[in-house]
């Protein structure tokens, strides 16, 4: 059985109903979907669930009696999973209906432990944005591709429930939760895999585009990467107030908008719009510059 977790917390109704009828239209059937809410005072957002679990017995609700934030809510969530396999899916992505078949056979056949796939990027009309195709599949090219970046998509992953519990679950890691599980996980010798395959609809809103933590994401890879890839012995906050500075989060923030703004010119085949917004990200920031290095790193 596969146990689907996913936490909720102040999602549009409209997207959150999508999530949930993409897991409940699985092709595999054979899941249990536990869903927590980490807005206890989000009446709206609950009379939702409730409908939905009144509709169907596999759906089992938890409601956070405070906000206690994404990795507590999905550790919550884990010491309540049966299943053999851990299903991650966020309350406003989308997954394609032969998502969880496919992932659970990928996992069987090629004996690996932690897999994710590729993504389709979408805003808030399910209109593409991009595209993250081509993850690297093998074990040897994601372990060392993790020292660089994260190539397996959080939103798409399939964890045999036992890595979670020898790792004991997420850790309180700022902006990048999953990286530093993953980090871990590779660090214990943990198999990897990705199916070259879109199952996953990953929803970025025009919010989420613009928000200011952006520049904290990176330091906060940055933090995993110098603990555990190259030993340094840092503590969150400290590696924080070092690294922090306000004027070069102003500067990543405007290059990652050229960024994404340079992607839509592209797709609308305003070539050299989007080559001069991608030139302007590019120089705009030193650190989003790094971020644009290692992702041809990944890509390439």
């Amino acid at each position: 059985m596969i146990s689907v977790i996913m936490s909720t917390y102040r999602e549009e109704e409209k997207f959150l109903r999508k999530a949930i009828s993409s897991i409940l239209d699985q092709t595999y059937a054979d899941f249990e979907f536990l869903i927590a809410v980490d807005d206890p005072q989000n009446t709206a957002l609950i009379a939702v669930l409730q409908e939905y679990a009144a509709r169907d017995t596999r759906i089992r609700l938890h409601i956070n009696e405070e906000n206690m934030g994404l990795s507590a809510s999905l550790n919550i969530l884990l010491q309540e999973a049966q299943g053999n396999f851990v299903a991650r899916m966020d309350a406003d992505d989308i997954s394609m209906p032969k998502r969880l078949e496919k992932q659970i056979a990928y996992m069987k056949e090629h004996q690996v432990d932690i897999i994710s796939c590729d993504v389709d990027v979408i805003d808030e009309n399910d209109a593409t944005i991009q595209k993250m195709t081509n993850l690297p599949s093998s074990d040897v090219k994601i372990k060392k591709k993790l020292c660089i970046n994260n190539c397996l998509p959080h939103p798409g992953w399939m964890v045999r429930r036992e890595v979670y519990q020898v790792l004991g679950g997420y850790r309180n890691t700022p902006y990048c939760e999953d990286y530093e599980f993953l980090l871990r996980a590779r660090n214990q010798g943990y198999r990897f895999g990705n199916i070259n395959e879109e199952l996953i609809r990953y929803r970025m809103t025009t919010i989420s585009i613009s928000r200011s933590n952006l520049y904290r994401q990176y330091l906060a890879m940055k933090y995993c990467q110098d603990k555990y890839v190259k030993g340094q012995a840092w503590e969150w906050n400290a590696y924080l107030e070092k690294h922090f500075d306000e004027n070069e989060q102003m500067r990543y923030n405007k290059s990652a908008g050229l960024f994404t703004e340079g992607l839509a010119m592209a797709r609308e085949q305003h070539y050299a719009k989007a080559i001069a917004c991608l030139w302007r990200a590019f120089w705009g920031s030193s650190c989003y510059r790094d971020k644009m290095f290692k992702y041809l790193q990944q890509v390439l």
